[in-house]
């Protein structure tokens, strides 16, 4: 049994938090779509950028701690991670929820009774992690500071290598500066899990604008004020993409932390219970996607006794 003086919360540095949105906007064609959101993007990125934000926090974290641990189960963002995090000898995967403030949460004493979840197809493959840790980001579901970070994601053909480097043009009647993301020209005919990624920032002057870079793929735009018009991105002899105004959604997280609340090891949640899919919990209100085996947090074991091993 765990209680709220077991739990561990960080606020999550800037840094970070781009760090977060740049894999989320580059590996999300790539990325298992878990909770079957489909189409609806904005739901997949953000719940890619508050999963990873909670890794990185926790890496840090462990820095601090002079934890023994490794990231080597870490992969490109175009190949499925096979461990987060190995902490001493366990290998350790994150199960991260975004939490919204309210009036009747009170934090972190309200983490205890919330059912920690890992899914059951997850669990009772042969190489799933052993051990899983529950971590709960807590910022408003709505961004409501200046500070914004605007995306676009552009076509899934477009995320995959090339045939050919190529230079793009940008074209809008708005004066803005704009950040193309994809791979650069040395990524041609390298291993698609070789690290090449760019950015190229450019200055809109109201009229067509070509890039310096040479590019292998393209999987994202980024712009800090959400542009009036149109844009549009075309890759030379080979097509274009245009970006309405509406098209742009915000990725920003206003003023998030992380509570880090208990872990358990794979027997320990499975003599939990089975929650079916589309049961009611604390943070599925509107029911989960998955069926999951269930632990409550207050149930589980101490970051402490993980990080002392």
């Amino acid at each position: 049994m765990i209680n709220v003086n077991d739990f561990v919360t960080l606020k999550v540095n800037e840094e970070i938090l781009l760090e977060a949105i740049d894999y989320a906007c580059r590996s999300i064609h790539f990325t298992y779509d878990r909770m079957n959101y489909g189409p609806q993007f904005y739901n997949r990125l953000i719940r890619v950028v508050v999963g990873i934000t909670i890794e990185k926090t926790f890496e840090e974290y462990l820095i601090e701690k002079k934890a023994i641990y490794s990231t080597e189960g870490r992969t490109h963002w175009r190949v499925k991670d096979k461990v987060e995090f190995i902490v001493g000898t366990k290998r350790l995967d994150i199960k991260g929820y975004h939490v919204y403030p309210a009036n009747n949460r009170h934090f972190p004493e309200w983490f205890l009774d919330v059912e920690g979840l890992v899914p059951k197809d997850q669990l009772e493959r042969a190489q799933s992690p052993d051990a899983y840790l529950q971590a709960f980001l807590v910022c408003p579901q709505v961004n409501r500071l200046n500070t914004n970070q605007f995306v676009s994601i552009f076509p899934r053909s477009w995320a995959n290598r090339w045939r050919e480097p190529r230079q793009i043009t940008v074209d809008s009647t708005d004066k803005v500066k704009i950040s193309i993301n994809g791979e650069d020209q040395e990524a041609f005919q390298k291993p698609i899990d070789e690290n090449h990624d760019v950015s190229e920032e450019l200055s809109l002057p109201g009229s067509p604008i070509d890039s310096n870079n040479k590019f292998c793929s393209l999987e994202y735009a980024k712009i800090l004020v959400r542009p009036q018009h149109s844009l549009t991105v075309q890759i030379f002899n080979d097509g274009n993409h245009q970006v309405a105004p509406s098209s742009w959604v915000d990725l920003w997280l206003q003023d998030p932390q992380v509570t880090f609340t208990g872990w358990g090891l794979k027997q320990d949640y499975n003599s939990g219970i089975i929650i079916p899919f589309n049961a009611h919990t604390k943070i599925y209100t509107g029911g989960t996607r998955t069926v999951n085996y269930s632990r409550p947090i207050q149930e589980l074991r101490s970051l402490r006794e993980l990080i002392n091993g």
